[in-house]
């Protein structure tokens, strides 16, 4: 039934724009979820460090 309403001729416009709309969609998903992936590297590189430093008994200097 969606192939005899895609070939309707006022259709073939909206069908088009419906899947360019989707293809920006698709794209920005895949684009958040690569930042995404780089920030819990982030993170995880971050947690790392600071386990390290914590257990090297390295403590921050205070002012108090």
């Amino acid at each position: 039934m969606l192939g005899d309403l895609a070939s309707t001729p006022g259709r073939v416009g909206e069908v088009e724009a419906l899947r360019g709309e989707r293809d920006q969609a698709l794209a920005a998903v895949r684009r958040a979820d690569n930042e995404l992936l780089a920030l819990r590297n982030v993170v995880q590189r971050l947690m790392v460090e600071n386990t390290r430093l914590l257990g090297s008994g390295h403590q921050p200097s205070s002012d108090s």
